[in-house]
């Protein structure tokens, strides 16, 4: 498989090529900090990693703690990192917030897509495109609230921990696995993809789909471990960047809970930087 995946979702790395498979546990330890180290299969971790240098950046000095371009969610110690990384790999306690035991499949459940930015189904209903929507930025309010609650109270690193997971909630939306998108900077949202069974006249998100790809297909960026570099990211990959970005800002520039909800509102209609705007529910089609 010649594709870079941006949201893993379930794979096995062979050392006789690149074959992903799905399934419903979590891959060792070994083949983890392969497949999401220094290997060419990264992928929330360059997001991730281009989104707190550009948020330090606009910041002026470093509130997230960096993350190098070896970094493994696997085996990282960076609290950000480490939520963002268990968002596809759920601890316990990201299993506890979301009322799954360990017996309900975290990828499949109808009532957790929201957690990857896919349509719900509900008692065998699938959710509409706005009501996916209104699911989506619910999780990512929740997530984004609580760690940033977790701040205030002093315990900073459990706080990003949370953070990190609002990231990885951002980051899906912006695959075309997952969401149609168009628009400059991909804000306007066409559909909601489903995952597991087809619904007619919506986009399917495959077990292997090339579409959750971060690094353009040229040779360079493919397979030289050197050049992971920024002008190395597909289109889609780009727009998680500026939109997790402009997230990690908010969190860092809020002082209360209030300024908070007020600025994440903000953050999820309407577009006063290149990556806010992006998660507009209200003139979503509601069939």
């Amino acid at each position: 498989m010649k594709f870079h995946f941006l949201f893993h979702r379930n794979f096995v790395l062979t050392l006789s090529g690149l074959i992903i498979s799905s399934c419903g546990s979590r891959p060792s330890e070994s083949t983890l900090d392969f497949f999401t180290g220094a290997g060419p299969l990264r992928g929330h971790e360059d997001i991730t990693r281009f989104a707190v240098d550009d948020a330090n950046h606009a910041l002026g000095y470093d509130y997230f703690p960096k993350i190098s371009a070896v970094s493994a969610g696997a085996s990282t110690h960076n609290p950000l990192l480490k939520g963002n990384f268990e968002s596809d790999y759920p601890s316990p306690k990201l299993r506890a917030f979301y009322s799954a035991p360990a017996d309900v499949n975290w990828h499949n459940e109808g009532n957790l897509q929201a957690i990857h930015g896919l349509r719900g189904r509900i008692d065998g209903i699938d959710e509409t495109v706005r009501e996916a929507c209104q699911s989506h930025t619910k999780v990512l309010k929740n997530a984004a609230l609580k760690g940033f609650n977790l701040i205030l109270t002093g315990d900073k690193d459990e706080g990003l921990y949370w953070i990190g997971h609002a990231t990885h909630i951002i980051q899906d939306a912006f695959s075309s696995a997952h969401e149609t998108r168009t628009g400059e900077n991909g804000i306007i949202i066409l559909d909601y993809c489903t995952y597991g069974h087809r619904r007619e006249n919506a986009c399917f998100h495959r077990d292997i789909d090339g579409r959750d790809r971060i690094w353009d297909e040229g040779f360079r960026c493919q397979f030289d471990p050197n050049s992971r570099q920024r002008e190395c990211l597909t289109k889609e990959a780009n727009w998680a960047v500026n939109a997790s970005s402009s997230f990690l800002q908010r969190i860092a520039r809020a002082r209360t809970l209030e300024d908070l909800n007020v600025s994440l509102q903000k953050y999820l209609e309407i577009a006063e930087d290149i990556g806010s705007g992006a998660f507009d529910c209200q003139d979503l089609p509601p069939a």
